[in-house]
C-alpha cells in the first residue's frame, strides 16, 4: 500500500525558485511555453549543475548561457525582444543597472524541432496535477533544472542517487515517468537498475538522458535485456522531446 512518505526518506519534490519563475513568465511573454521550457532548460544546464542562488547569479545567466541559446534557437530579434523583457524585470529586482541584455549579435533562425521517439507518444493516464518525474542521478541538478523549466504547476520532480533512494521512490511514489541521467553517473549498476525500474507499469516511460554515452548505452541495454521498455534520448536532440512527455502526461 502506498501512503504517506516519511521526510526521513527525503522524496522532497526539487522546488521552483521564484526569481526562475519570474524569468520564465518573461520569457513567456514574447516565446512559447513549449520554447521558453526549452530555452531555460538548455541555458540551465549550460550554467552549471547548481542553479542560480542570488540575483548576480541571475545576472550571469541572463548575460551568458540564456543570451547565448536564445539567440541560436530563435534568431537576434526575437532573442532581443526576449531579453528586454527579461532585463526588466531584473531592473525591478535591483540586480541591473539597466537593459543591456538586447545587444547586437548574430543567431539564425532555430532549426526544427528534435525527433519525438514512436514510445515516448504512446496513450497513457493523463491528470490535471504536476507530474511526477524521478530522476536518476548523483545529484539533483536534473531535477532543478526541469522544475525551474516548467515550473511547479507542470512538473513534479525529484531525484534518487542510490538503489535504496530509488526502492523507496518507486515503494512510496508512483512517479509518471522516470529518467535516466546518463550524464550525472549514480553508483547503480544497469542490470541492478533494470531489476528496480521492472516494478515501473508499462504506461510509466523509463527515459534514458544521454543515451548515446557508455553509462546511457549500458542502461538501454540492461532494459532490454530485461525487456523492459524505453524511451532513448540523446543530448543532440535537446530536451524537448522530455519536456513534450511531460505536458502530454497533464491535461488542461
Amino acid at each position: 500500500m502506498r501512503g504517506p512518505v516519511s521526510a526521513k526518506i527525503g522524496l522532497r519534490p526539487v522546488a521552483d525558485q521564484s526569481e526562475i519563475r519570474l524569468i520564465r513568465e518573461a520569457l513567456e511573454g514574447i516565446l512559447s511555453p513549449a520554447v521558453t521550457s526549452s530555452v531555460l532548460f538548455e541555458a540551465l544546464d549550460a550554467y552549471g549543475n547548481s542553479t542560480p542562488q542570488s540575483l548576480l547569479d541571475l545576472q550571469g545567466l541572463v548575460t551568458g548561457p540564456l543570451t547565448e541559446v536564445l539567440r541560436r534557437r530563435v534568431g537576434h530579434r526575437e532573442a532581443a525582444a526576449a531579453l528586454g523583457r527579461v532585463a526588466q524585470m531584473l531592473q525591478a529586482l535591483g540586480s541591473m543597472s539597466g537593459p543591456t541584455l538586447g545587444a547586437a549579435g548574430s543567431g539564425g533562425e532555430g532549426g526544427s524541432a528534435p525527433r519525438v521517439r514512436p514510445d515516448a507518444t504512446a496513450l497513457v493516464p493523463v491528470g490535471t496535477k504536476a507530474v511526477k518525474v524521478l530522476i536518476v542521478g548523483s545529484t539533483e541538478g536534473f531535477a532543478a533544472r526541469l522544475a525551474s523549466s516548467l515550473g511547479p504547476q507542470r512538473v513534479a520532480p525529484w531525484a534518487a542517487a542510490t538503489k535504496e533512494r530509488l526502492a523507496q521512490s518507486l515503494e512510496h511514489q508512483s512517479p509518471a515517468i522516470v529518467v535516466i541521467d546518463a550524464t550525472d553517473l549514480t553508483t547503480i549498476p544497469p542490470a541492478e537498475l533494470a531489476r528496480l525500474l521492472a516494478s515501473v507499469p508499462s504506461t510509466t516511460p523509463r527515459v534514458v538522458w544521454g543515451a548515446e554515452l557508455p553509462y546511457g548505452r549500458r542502461v538501454l541495454s540492461a532494459l532490454e535485456k530485461a525487456r523492459l521498455s524505453s524511451v532513448a534520448l540523446d543530448r543532440g536532440e535537446g530536451i524537448l522531446p522530455l519536456l513534450d512527455l511531460v505536458r502530454s502526461r497533464q491535461t488542461g
